[in-house]
């Protein structure tokens, strides 16, 4: 059966609408004794549970990568949302739902299995009146408490996932938990110090400290208004210190940086103002990001077009696509994607030349070397070493030959063959002398040879020029 739960539920109401068998009063009359959870539908044709799962340790809930022996982050709880029971009666194997966010299809297929053995033994024994009794039975006994059913759902309590959108789903889910177990109970605000009941404050995750919703969201207005906003966390814990970023691995560091976001939905329950906590949102992106292109600048990218910042896997990968507005465009010159063998226009991002410079000093040391591979691309730092060993060599080159130059204006090397000693580049249009590189006037550039004040190229226009005096 596929679809959404409430699909599978109309699903099974439509094919029980015609049905002949009597109802079950007797037996559910007993249920509903033994089990007054049990929520009884359309006129006693359903019903519905919702089964906890009462876990005896800490479930954890680790993002992993592939090849990496530590996960990137890690939450944990003994607090989860259980499972959702629905049925339609008389209970058969194909008109039962049983659901769970964060469960796996494939553990809730093997549940549903044991399920169905139990449906076809009551059959087989002509016992079918006890079917619905030992359903019910099984999932809110054995199920939710047994570790051997607990074990299926996480293996030793850990649940590990490469996917960073389950992590959160899941992660969400135990906070919310945890504020739903927390909302039945009392607690003493640690910053008014007043008794409350739970429904009107929130426990915060990794520390549980408590506070109530209005001392909470004050708290952290005020801290949105003053623009600090990797300070918002929780007022009882020491404030995070920044420190040895530069010496972390890039997963690492974004690992720490990106746990710096306060979960939304913390936010929302606290009642912090919707447009506090927009500005929350942009804010804190804008921080993390670019504490992280401090240590790794070419980790990340701000996309010209939407200004969305964009995570890059690849960093010897010149192009860039936003996944928000579909801009392809390089990395170097954020102009628009110009393939890997046209050259940039003028680069906005780069290798700077005194990276390069401590590399080819310390040409034979392989640490160093490695560090700023991973900080810059392997690939992209090779091809600016490369450039750069080619710039001191045409350098050393222009410094010993007579006749070219470099523009003042743009660097373009020029060659003078003949005429006078004004110069136009092809490159940039700006004029130029010859002689002392100054940058001319291009509405008048003769002036520097006849009446500029100072010029040390007062009538030298022809100087050099052959057949000139």
């Amino acid at each position: 059966m596929t679809g959404t739960i409430a699909e599978q539920i109309e699903e099974l109401s439509l094919s029980q609408s015609n049905s002949t068998e009597p109802e079950l009063s007797e037996e559910l009359t007993v249920l509903k004794a033994i089990y007054p959870e049990i929520q009884l539908l359309n006129n006693n044709k359903a019903l519905s549970l919702d089964l906890p799962i009462i876990p005896e340790e800490c479930i954890e809930l680790r993002l992993t990568k592939e090849g990496s022996t530590k996960p990137l982050k890690v939450v944990s709880s003994k607090h989860t949302t259980g499972l959702s029971f629905y049925a339609e009666l008389p209970i058969s194997k194909d008109n039962y739902v049983l659901t769970a966010s964060w469960v796996s299809p494939e553990t809730i297929s093997i549940f549903r299995t044991h399920l169905n053995q139990i449906i076809q033994v009551n059959i087989d024994d002509g016992t079918q009146d006890t079917s619905l009794y030992e359903i019910i039975d099984y999932l809110k006994i054995d199920l939710s408490t047994l570790p051997e059913n607990l074990s299926l759902i996480c293996q030793n309590y850990k649940i590990d996932t490469d996917s960073e959108e389950y992590f959160n789903q899941v992660s969400n889910m135990f906070s919310a938990a945890k504020l739903e177990n927390f909302s039945n109970s009392r607690f003493s605000c640690s910053i008014c110090l007043e008794n409350q009941i739970g429904s009107k404050g929130v426990i915060l995750p990794g520390c549980d400290h408590t506070f109530c919703n209005a001392c909470l969201s004050a708290y952290f207005d005020n801290i949105i208004n003053q623009d600090d906003v990797l300070k918002l966390q929780c007022p009882d814990c020491p404030i995070e210190t920044f420190s040895g970023l530069g010496a972390m691995s890039l997963s690492k560091l974004r690992a720490l940086m990106f746990g710096r976001e306060f979960p939304k939905h913390i936010l929302v329950h606290i009642g912090l103002p919707e447009a506090s906590i927009t500005k929350y949102t942009t804010l804190v992106t804008n921080s993390i990001f670019e504490k992280i292109q401090i240590h790794y600048p070419f980790a990340s990218s701000l996309c010209p077009r939407c200004e969305t910042w964009i995570v890059r896997e690849d960093l010897d990968d010149k192009l860039v696509q936003c996944r928000h507005c579909k801009y392809n465009y390089c990395v170097f010159c954020e102009h628009s994607w110009h393939g890997d063998f046209n050259a940039c226009g003028k680069k906005m991002n780069s290798v700077p030349d005194e990276v390069v410079i401590e590399i080819l000093e310390n040409i034979e040391n392989v640490t160093l070397r490695e560090k700023y591979e991973s900080k810059y691309g392997k690939r992209t730092l090779a091809a600016y070493i490369s450039d750069f060993q080619a710039e001191l060599a045409f350098k050393d080159y222009l410094d010993d030959s007579d006749d070219i130059v470099r523009c003042p204006s743009c660097s373009m090397a020029i060659s003078k063959t003949d005429g006078c000693n004004r110069m136009k580049c092809t490159s940039c249009t700006n004029s130029f002398c010859y002689l002392c590189l100054e940058i001319l006037e291009n509405t008048n550039p003769y002036v520097h040879y006849t009446t500029q004040q100072g010029s040390p190229c007062r009538g030298r226009l022809f100087e050099g020029l052959l057949g000139a005096d």
